[in-house]
Parts: C-alpha cells; sequence; structure tokens
C-alpha cells in the first residue's frame, strides 16, 4: 500500500465595518472565520447606530481560497436634521 501525503489548506476572511470617508475608523468589532480551500464563505451585515451602508461589498460571500480574503463594509454616517426645521410653525 502506498500513502500520500493530503494537505489540507484553510482560508481566512476577515469582515470590516469602516466609515466611508475614513477607512481608518472602525465602526464595529471585524468579523474573521477560518474555512477550507474551496468551500463557501459568508459574512455577516452588521447595523450601526447613525450610520447607513453604502452598499453590499461584492465579495461579501464567496469561497476561501489560500491565504486571507479582505471584506470591507462601507458606512456613510446619516445627515442629522435639525428638530426646529421639522417642526410646522
Amino acid at each position: 500500500t502506498t500513502t500520500e501525503d493530503v494537505t489540507v489548506k484553510e482560508g481566512t476572511v476577515v469582515a470590516k465595518y469602516l466609515d466611508k470617508n475614513d477607512e481608518n475608523r472602525k465602526l464595529e468589532e471585524e468579523y474573521t472565520n477560518t474555512g477550507l480551500v474551496g468551500t463557501s464563505y459568508e459574512t455577516p451585515f452588521k447595523p450601526v447606530f447613525g450610520y447607513t451602508l453604502d452598499k453590499d461589498p461584492e465579495n461579501k460571500n464567496g469561497t476561501y481560497i489560500d491565504g486571507e480574503t479582505l471584506v470591507k463594509y462601507l458606512y456613510n454616517k446619516n445627515k442629522l436634521t435639525s428638530l426646529v426645521s421639522m417642526q410646522r410653525w
């Protein structure tokens, strides 16, 4: 009998939740997960108070690769409306 060494490779996906106008500003804790190369991953959307998601990242779901996949969720800060301007006189 012969024995083959099979190397199982894992990949990592890291999702970051950032302010679109300042990508150094983290709005939520990042999400990290590992899986076997070639298997599927999904990253979670996280609501952020006072912010609206700009758009879904194209790679929010995908397939693990050998190495790290970075997923950026970019958020726009909501514009505040003055309560005074909303009142009708």
